[in-house]
């Protein structure tokens, strides 16, 4: 049930309070608080708290106690109290107790004992309880209530009776309490499933016993009737004793309203004051950088310092700066780092660097940036919001604490996220909470399978006549209808990812506080804090950060700043051998295998060429992208335009950022403080607004090239419209915006494939040619080249047709948000996503709940007459327990299907083109007269598929997609964070930038001077400090346990930087990845293996510092640290124990010391013993008789020793049995240690013996294919190097690739990827056809190369070889 649904049952009953009422908190008051506002009723603040006796003491007991507040103050005492429940109180759930229930003030509260559960007390403790009680009354008077309920059940019988006599004692009011969970009785059923489905909880045992509904009056005053307890007076005064709520006061708090809320510092302030700190502390950032500035410079940059500080005060957002500058210079104390380069348009405004939130210089960058775009007075003041100045860091918890510094602990608190059951898991949710069996549930699931599948498979105008419930067997049916309710229910909440609230007031009184696993939040979420305009900051942990200041760190070096590497940059720096090559892996923006290879081709050798490079690779520049990428001179043959377009550094005339499209609006007379807004509005396809832009703009700049070109009228204008046409287009696509790649598109009547894959796989497959092969999708690849194919896209009519996917790009990590519909449709996507809607295409950050979204909607069928209807042309398709149609035997459907059956028995062709009959092809039934009601034989023609849609064609039909599926609202239910995860931006066929998802949502589709920047710290510190890069790199990584970037990293290093990464070995110092310069090899770490922790790593280096001699010795010392068969064995498997002998030798000495038990089993089956090596060595070291002298069963390992410590422990036994005393029992303890040592002992004795005698046997190693199978298993890669000249020559094919023959498009011979086993080294080998015919081999051989020469090139051919193994 939600807040609306009570909101509803209020009005329908004529009730006047609607409250947030929720078990231990105050629920989501200020969804309450505005339902309560648009429904016209009173809102109460409210919450049924836990207390126990004492917050402090594990005490379960839990009971429950309701709390409502009167007026502003009691609802910010509620709100003390529960957040000091949460700080404090909480075990298992928030409790009160009585030193909180004391600080609720008298006259401001309403109290009532609740439900049962505010009795568990009751028995023992009753007149303690009692005392509680009476304390309550004394203070709080009548707004003291005895809780009365009219459930039927024994336990509420008797509560009500003893309140009513403790009544006598205390004469507290008594009120009726209903303890509604839902609002009709048929929400019971859904309630207990979806309690039940929680793992951590479960449906009560007597809740049949409860109504838990939301009667009216009337029901209510029945219920107590029947229950017979209390009289018709008492019923009376206990339900007009609810009419106390409505004394409820207006809350008058901000937090209700829109008011724009600005945390300040110094709130004490003067707006004069507060404005002078403003600009002390830019003009000491100012005065701090102005070294390093051209003093011929010095007027522009004290202009740009004025305009951009006049432009703060006159929005009266001092604070706001004054706020952020102490923030992140208090986390920078802590050891924290903020990204060098800034985040988003905050980098427009040049007193953003000299306040610390960045290092970009916009007025010495190569790239023009406009302070418009990050802040106007025009914007900021009519829009009433604040700017946009996020942070990206590297330790979010760091900031994180200089924040509740600097603002006060009360004033900056994490916010809160809530988490919604998705669509796709309702039925297995549904199937949990019905205890239903699991191959049940398997086999519904199996069932909803199919059902997706069919709807790939038939002929796009039968698809909606095929029902999911023909799929599902009907014993299952209306089980699998009660699922659907589970769709979109909060099922979870979470800290927010990275935003925090800034407020002026007491977060815990205003807002409150709860406590989301070990983080203390406050009860609001982002869009609360959107909405009604609460200073939300967001800390943003952004991995690039860390790579940057922890990579530098390492090597030793400070972070330089902007200025300091762009000039440790010039184009003749290795670094850009870094794109040039495509050794991008770690390296912002460019590391996908499709973009490195772009970036690549397109080689930039400055920041202004990386910067567009970036900007170019968006999928709206494509048709663009191949005159960039040669370099081509280009202009639009318009100069002032031209001109605006063109750089130093980059002199060709691409119009690629926002900033040149805010240049040509300016150009053409529009002011700067306009252009933004202007620009944003273009791409949002506001038509009324863009029209006239676009007058305005094509007169001003007409005019200009007249005056200034000397062009005539005719040409100025030809020209403008050119211009103008650019510059709507390149905002359509300079916005970009991205989905998770977990999304699929909704495909068109080309998309029948069985295999529906997310855009990341689509993208994937087409451009990483590794991960086609691995996930045999090579075909798919071939055509992926050719086109995506096609999507859906909503058209200007309104309607949604096939579109083309023009192309997919990756876009990098980004912190996404999923929004979910109220239809249960939803989309992962970032918050610069722009949706189609009313107003035109708006970013997701612009929208709130409750908004409306376009969705696919249902297909409107051509209203032609159908066989099986009754006239008003509605399918007649049986619903759900239905038998079928009724026909009458000489019906239009009997002769229909009769004629149809007789022509399948017959197996007969079609009649139009002839082709066989056959069960893998449909053949139809056509009506000659296109009238389905007119059911004759002479009407009948018999066709396959394929001819009776080319007659309907011929005959004007029109296609699902070609006509159009009409675009239906739905609106926003919720917006929550999801997580950092890589996204996609997606381009379809221009002009309609808009896709459709799998789920039915309409969704649409720069980057920056800044990423380009962090591309470049990267990039600079992998060329001249790679050690240090690859070390931070790996680590990090590895701290994220992502096994393919680890592999993926060892490759590059290896191939561009010949570092060497030795194998894995006992006694190397495997506990992280670590970087030996003097070597120039890095070490891997241990706990990049699946399963390996880190406790395991340091426990084996620590050991390998002075490593025994036997390896049983190394396994029965880590035997107490619980590292046994399972760790070591894969050790093994890649010759980590190599130093004791080959893999086969240390496998079976590890087998050997399990079936010891590394020293812990005390005996051994003398089978095993007797037929075995083992009789040799075991029987010396253990008893193998009776004491009859007969073979025992198992030996028992002993010795003289052991013999006279077990006779102690004998002797002690019997003492202590009969005198039992603390000294006695800590003797036996201590012999009973003894003999465990000196069984471990012995058996370390046997187990060098058996460890010789392995060794000795001379037993072969494992096979280099089973050794290269165990390292690709266990460590995603392979690295044999067994350093004998003799295997130089042996090498593993670890690729294989033909080389086709421009002319015949033919192999001509194949690229061999090799890596020598004997050295280690990697060589590609070039193998000609002929040589392939005569002996093949693939991805995997190991081959021996008896001969290879290198030709002129510098290419190395494989002449002979044979293959091993």
């Amino acid at each position: 049930m939600t807040y609306e649904d009570y909101a509803k049952r209020a009005v329908e009953l004529g009730h006047s309070i609607l409250s947030s009422c929720e078990h231990g908190w105050q629920g989501r008051y200020i969804e309450c608080h505005d339902l309560a506002k648009q429904y016209g009723l009173k809102f109460l603040f409210a919450a049924e708290a836990y207390w126990v006796w004492d917050r402090h003491e594990e005490d379960r007991s839990n009971c429950h106690i309701w709390v409502g507040a009167k007026n502003e103050n009691g609802r910010e005492w509620i709100n003390e109290v529960l957040s000091q429940a949460n700080e404090d109180g909480f075990y298992y759930q928030p409790r009160l107790d009585e030193e909180l229930l004391d600080l609720l003030p008298a006259g401001d509260v309403w109290i009532t004992t609740a439900c049962v559960a505010g009795w568990k007390y009751l028995g023992e403790e009753e007149e303690r309880l009692k005392a509680l009680w009476n304390k309550l009354y004394d203070k709080h008077g009548d707004n003291f209530m005895f809780e009365v309920q009219y459930h039927p059940s024994e336990r509420q019988k008797e509560l009500n009776r003893y309140i009513l006599n403790l009544r006598k004692e205390i004469p507290a009011p008594i009120i009726m309490g209903c303890d509604s969970h839902y609002i009709e009785e048929n929400g019971a059923e859904l309630r207990s499933d979806f309690l039940v489905s929680k793992e951590d909880r479960k449906a009560y045992d007597d809740e049949e016993e409860w109504f838990m509904d939301y009667p009216d009056g009337d029901t209510a005053v029945q219920r107590f009737r029947e229950q017979g307890v209390l009289t018709e007076a008492e019923i009376t005064e206990a339900i007009n004793r609810t009419n106390c709520f409505l004394e409820v006061e207006e809350y008058e708090c901000d937090i209700f309203d829109d008011s724009t809320k600005l945390f300040s510092l110094h709130p004490e302030w003067t707006q004069e004051q507060k404005d002078a700190e403003y600009m002390r502390l830019v003009q000491q950032g100012w005065e701090a950088y102005k070294p390093e500035v051209d003093p011929s410079l010095y007027p522009v940059y004290e202009q740009a310092i004025k305009e951009e500080t006049d432009t703060v005060k006159q929005c009266r957002m001092s604070d706001y700066f004054i706020d952020d500058y102490y923030i992140m210079k208090r986390g920078k104390e802590l050891g924290g780092h903020l990204t060098t380069t800034g985040r988003g348009s905050c980098v427009g405004f040049f007193t953003n660097k000299l306040l610390g939130f960045t290092e970009v210089d916009r007025i010495a960058a190569k790239v023009k940036m406009y302070p418009e775009r990050f802040m106007t007075a025009e914007r900021i003041l009519e829009t009433q919001s604040i700017p946009d100045l996020d942070q990206n860091v590297a330790e979010q918890d760091i900031f994180a604490e200089g924040q509740a510094q600097v603002c006060g602990r009360d004033h900056a608190v994490q916010m809160l996220a809530y988490g919604t059951q998705k669509a796709s898991a309702a039925w297995k949710m549904f199937a949990k909470s019905q205890s239903i069996d699991f191959a049940t549930a398997n086999e519904v699931s199996a069932q909803i399978k199919r059902y997706e599948n069919k709807l790939h498979t038939v002929d796009e105008e039968e698809r909606d006549t095929i029902d999911i419930m023909d799929y599902i067997d009907k014993r299952f049916h209306d089980v699998y209808l009660r699922s659907t309710e589970y769709q979109g229910i909060i099922t979870s909440w979470s800290p927010a990812p990275c935003a925090f609230l800034l407020y002026q007031g007491s977060i815990r009184r205003k807002i409150g506080l709860v406590k989301i696993k070990d983080k203390i939040c406050c009860a609001m979420d982002g869009h609360w804090a959107e909405k009604n305009h609460f200073l939300k900051n967001d800390l943003l942990r952004v991995a690039v950060v860390d790579l940057i200041n922890r990579g530098y760190h390492r090597a030793g070096l400070k972070v330089p700043t902007v200025n300091e590497l762009l000039d440790m940059c010039p184009p003749d720096d290795p670094v850009w051998g870094i794109y040039r090559k495509g050794c991008t892996l770690g390296i912002n923006q460019v590391e996908q295998p499709g973009t490195a290879s772009r970036v690549g081709v397109y080689a930039p050798t400055n920041i202004s060429e990386l910067c567009a490079f970036i900007a170019a690779i968006r999928p709206g520049f494509k048709s663009m992208y191949k005159t960039f990428e040669s370099r081509q001179d280009f202009s639009y043959d318009v100069k002032p335009f031209d001109e605006l377009l063109r750089t130093d550094e980059l002199p060709q005339s691409f119009c690629l950022y926002q900033e040149q499209q805010m240049a040509a609006l300016n150009f053409a007379g529009f002011p700067m403080k306009e252009c933004y807004a202007a620009v944003k509005n273009i791409a949002k396809k506001r038509k009324e607004k863009v029209l006239a832009y676009r007058e305005r703009f094509i007169d001003g700049f007409s005019k200009k090239l007249i005056e200034q070109e000397h062009l005539d009228e005719k040409t100025a204008l030809e020209k403008t419209d050119m211009v103008w046409k650019i510059i709507e287009d390149s905002a359509s696509y300079s916005f970009n915006a991205c989905v998770s790649g977990d999304t699929q598109i909704r495909r068109g009547s080309g998309g029948g494939h069985p295999y529906k894959p997310t855009i990341e796989e689509m993208f994937l497959i087409r451009n990483d040619i590794d991960y086609a092969k691995r996930t045999n999708h090579l075909p798919l690849r071939s055509k992926y080249m050719r086109t995506y194919g096609c999507g859906l896209s909503m058209f200007d009519d309104g309607k949604i047709h096939e579109n083309n996917i023009v192309d997919i790009s990756y876009a990098g990590e980004r912190q996404t948000y999923r929004v979910t519909l109220e239809n249960g449709s939803y989309i992962d996507c970032t918050d610069n996503h722009k949706f189609p809607t009313v107003r035109g295409e708006v970013q997701l950050k612009e929208l709130v709940v409750g908004d409306e979204l376009y969705v696919l909607g249902e297909y409107e069928k051509n209203t032609h007459k159908y066989t099986f209807t009754d006239g008003n042309y509605e399918s007649n398709i049986p619903k759900p327990g239905q038998m079928g149609f009724q026909t009458h035997p000489d019906g239009p459907s009997v002769v229909y299907n009769r004629v149809r059956e007789e022509r399948k028995r017959e197996r007969r062709a079609c009649e139009v083109c002839g082709k066989s009959y056959t069960e893998d092809c449909r053949f139809e039934l056509h009506h000659k007269d296109f009238d389905r009601t007119h059911n004759t034989e002479d009407n009948f023609l018999w066709c396959c598929v394929s001819c009776h849609k080319k007659i309907h064609y011929a005959h004007g039909r029109t296609g699902r997609y070609e006509k159009g599926i009409p675009a239906l609202r739905s609106k926003i239910v919720s917006i929550e964070p999801k997580a950092v995860e890589r996204v996609y931006d997606v381009e379809m066929l221009s002009p309609y930038h808009n896709f459709v998802t799998d789920t039915g949502i309409v969704t649409s589709n720069s980057h920056s001077y800044c990423v380009s920047l962090d591309s470049l710290y990267g990039a600079w510190l992998k060329q001249h400090h790679p050690l240090a890069f690859y070390e931070t790199f790996m680590r990090i990584m590895d701290e994220k346990g992502d096994k393919d970037k680890l592999a993926a990293a060892k490759d590059e290093a290896e191939s561009y930087f010949n570092i060497k990464f030795p194998p894995f070995k006992f006694g190397q110092d495997n506990r992280k990845v670590t970087a030996d310069e003097e070597n120039n090899a890095i070490s891997n770490a241990l706990t990049s293996i699946k399963g390996f922790n880190k406790a395991a790593a340091v426990a084996l280096y620590e050991l390998g510092q002075e490593p025994p001699k036997y390896l049983s010795d190394v396994l029965m010392a880590l035997r107490p640290k619980s590292i046994m068969k399972s760790t070591t064995e894969p050790l093994a498997q890649i010759s980590y124990f190599s130093s004791y002998g080959n893999d086969r030798e240390v496998l079976n000495i590890i087998a050997l010391c399990d079936e010891f038990g590394y020293g812990t089993k005390a005996s051994m089956p003398r089978e095993r013993v007797d037929n075995s090596f083992l009789a040799d060595i075991v029987p010396k070291y253990a008893d193998g008789l009776k004491k009859d002298g007969q073979p025992a069963t198992r030996y028992t390992f002993t010795s003289l020793q052991m013999s006279a410590l077990k006779d102690e422990k004998k002797k002690l036994a019997a003492a202590l049995k009969k005198s039992p005393t603390p000294e006695l029992e800590e003797q036996l303890i201590a012999v009973e240690q003894e003999i465990a040592e000196e069984l471990k002992r012995i058996v370390a004795q046997a187990l060098r013996e058996c460890e010789d005698r392995v060794l000795a046997a001379g037993i072969e190693d494992l096979p280099f294919r089973v050794k290269i199978e165990n390292q690709q298993e266990i460590l995603g890669y392979v690295d044999i190097r067994t350093g004998k000249e003799e295997d130089r020559r042996l090498v593993l094919v670890s690729d294989f690739r033909p080389l086709l023959s421009k002319d015949t498009g033919k192999p001509w011979g194949y690229a061999c990827f090799t890596q020598s086993l004997g050295s280690g080294k990697r060589i590609r080998l070039t193998l000609r056809s002929r040589q392939y015919d005569q002996n093949p081999i693939k991805n995997g051989s190991i081959i021996y190369v008896d001969r290879c020469t290198k030709n002129k090139s510098g290419y190395w051919y494989l002449d002979q070889y044979h293959l091993v193994g």
